[in-house]
């Protein structure tokens, strides 16, 4: 009786004008509080409720029909953009446990879904789309705001509850693998959590140690850590980089940013009070106390903001204040730069009247010339929709500090001096691989001579490229491992990827 709508016909009188009262969607996978699963039928939203099969959570061969009424949805969360679709049902504490009943939940512990529970990612069922139809928002708008049962999400708000729940769910399989490696250890090896690798391994004091807790996160649909983004960065830097490129690069921790921003307990109080610049330049001086970030053509600088990874590249610091003339003078005749800007006053766009004719001459015209180098901070963002203005600053501020403390001297690093951009880059169409995005920006970086100004990067990188970027990594991580642990037994846990052999699974299955 609970799961009857008795104002389902009511509701549906007042929209009875609607060309059409229901939905289907494409769903890649489903999940309903900590248990993941990929649904056997489109899902179907109507004015009956939510309706969807997804598998048994001890049996993933055999299906049941979960039938969520009208009446005990309580909030449907949703990013209607097609870059990254997801939707997040929000239900009556009874459809909670009529759920697991019929999924057979019964251990908190594992796969489990309460709506009123005090684990966040048990509170919520999340539909990750494949793509939405054009007249989703109508359709969904006309069946739920009437009662107020509609939000809707930017992507950004959606990819902050998305990952709070992922970084909760790896918490959660984090400490499983622990407690599963604790009771299965017959080696004698006290620590749960084992080693896989340091890499490099020599110097030890700055190598980066992958264990089996992080090699986790590398699984489908799961947050890269901080941890794999050092490892991996390190590792372009050390292995894939010429050396040319090498010598020409700093490349900051992934921790650096956060450090600077972040005061940490204890933190000396000056009798002189310092500025804030001066206060975050403090908690980092010693990150350059070996190297001249000034002589330098690329400042790489990870970047993780609100549980989201994206990428700064800090491009001829050193000739700020050098070249200032050449960039008014570029500022002013080219208006060919394809990307947008963050200050509001620099760096025009392709300006509106002009005809695309004359666009592409001047194209021509301006590879033609020799490469233009000038200093600017560019960021690349997978989900975009962020005001990177107090990013670009900080960093600046930063510059600023830097540059007074090797060579005692100011120099002025304002929006006048050292640009600030946003190319338009290739967008994720999830919200978990932020952190493979920033990877293969840096990696892509690289690939090609850089030259100003920048056209298009939305084609930099077709999305298989992502998708299989987590095997590749995988078999990195394998390959290094086998490479040095000698004798020592390395239990790797399983994971599920999203690529075989670097072809989606699914893909592979229907040529089997």
């Amino acid at each position: 009786k609970m799961f009857e709508d008795q104002n389902s016909s009511d509701i549906a009188e007042q929209y009875l004008n609607l060309p059409r009262t229901a939905l289907t969607l494409e769903c890649r996978m489903i999940v309903i509080g900590s248990y993941k699963c990929i649904p056997r039928e489109k899902v179907m939203i109507s004015y009956s409720g939510v309706r969807f099969d997804v598998p048994l959570v001890e049996d993933d061969t055999s299906f049941v029909t979960l039938d969520v009424k009208y009446r005990h949805v309580i909030k449907l969360l949703i990013n209607f953009e097609q870059t990254m679709p997801v939707l997040f049902l929000y239900t009556s504490p009874s459809t909670g446990t009529k759920l697991r009943e019929l999924l057979g939940m019964q251990d908190p512990k594992g796969p489990y879904y309460d709506p009123v529970g005090k684990v966040e990612m048990h509170r919520h069922i999340t539909l990750l789309l494949d793509k939405l139809p054009k007249d989703s928002k109508a359709i969904l708008t006309s069946l739920f705001l009437q009662e107020g049962k509609i939000d809707e999400l930017t992507p950004q708000e959606a990819n902050n509850i998305f990952i709070r729940t992922t970084r909760t769910l790896w918490d959660h399989l984090n400490q499983n693998l622990t407690s599963t490696i604790s009771a299965t250890d017959t080696t004698g090896v006290n620590d749960d959590v084992q080693t896989i690798i340091t890499y490099p391994s020599f110097p030890v004091e700055r190598g980066i140690t992958i264990n089996t807790a992080h090699y986790l996160c590398l699984a489908e649909d799961q947050y890269l850590n901080d941890t794999v983004i050092e490892f991996y960065l390190k590792y372009l830097t050390l292995e894939v980089l010429s050396e040319f490129d090498q010598r020409r690069t700093h490349m900051f921790s992934s921790f650096f940013y956060q450090r600077l921003i972040t005061p940490h307990f204890g933190e000396t109080q000056n009798t002189v009070p310092l500025t804030l610049a001066a206060e975050r330049h403090a908690r980092v001086q010693r990150w350059t106390r070996d190297v001249n970030i000034f002589e330098k053509d690329f400042v790489i600088i990870p970047i993780n903001k609100d549980e989201h990874w994206f990428l700064a590249i800090i491009c001829f610091p050193g000739l700020v204040g050098k070249v200032s003339k050449r960039i008014t003078e570029t500022s002013k005749n080219d208006s060919l730069v394809s990307f947008s800007n963050t200050d509001g006053d620099s760096f025009k766009s392709v300006q509106k009247n002009k005809k695309i004719k004359t666009l592409k001459r001047k194209a021509v015209e301006l590879e033609e010339q020799k490469e233009v180098k000038i200093p600017c901070i560019l960021i690349f963002d997978s989900l975009g929709g962020t005001n990177y203005s107090s990013i670009i600053a900080t960093l600046r501020d930063y510059l600023s500090r830097e540059y007074i403390v090797k060579f005692g001297v100011e120099e002025t690093f304002s929006k006048d001096t050292i640009k600030g951009a946003y190319p338009k880059v290739p967008k994720q169409s999830n919200c978990t691989d932020c952190g493979l995005y920033l990877l293969q920006y840096v990696e892509n970086f690289f690939k090609a001579n850089y030259t100003f100004p920048i056209k298009t990067l939305e084609t930099w990188f077709e999305e298989i490229v992502i998708t299989r970027k987590r095997e590749e990594l995988s078999n990195l991580i394998i390959k290094l491992m086998n490479n040095t642990k000698g004798n020592k037994p390395i239990n790797l846990p399983t994971i599920t990827l999203p690529t075989q052999n670097g072809k989606l699974k699914r893909d592979v299955k229907n040529q089997m």
